[in-house]
């Protein structure tokens, strides 16, 4: 996981798929980054990923919720064709602020 704190922005960037094989140890690594968190808002960068599961989603709305909670905004970034598909397929692309960069 990639960590860049600038002023109050936070972007969160897993190096690894999301998927059932890592989706708890990612969801805790984000969990962990975002406890002391007092910024205006949070990027999940997906840029380096190219898979995302049912599980992989799971995290993601869990990361969506928490920053609810917080009142810290919260948008996605991805590139892959398959993430991003995912992301379509469940509507997650407009529910979530989901760029294609």
């Amino acid at each position: 996981m990639i960590v860049d704190k600038e002023g109050s922005d936070t972007r969160l960037t897993p190096d690894e798929d999301l998927t059932f094989e890592n989706a708890e140890k990612t969801q805790q690594e984000l969990l962990t980054n975002l406890a002391d968190l007092s910024g205006d808002s949070v990027t999940l960068d997906l840029t380096k990923i190219e898979h995302v599961d049912s599980m992989g989603l799971k995290v993601i709305i869990g990361l969506y919720k928490t920053c609810l909670d917080k009142k810290v905004g919260f948008q996605v970034e991805a590139s892959s064709p398959g993430v991003l598909r995912v992301l379509q397929l469940c509507g997650l692309n407009k529910a979530l602020n989901v760029t294609e960069v």
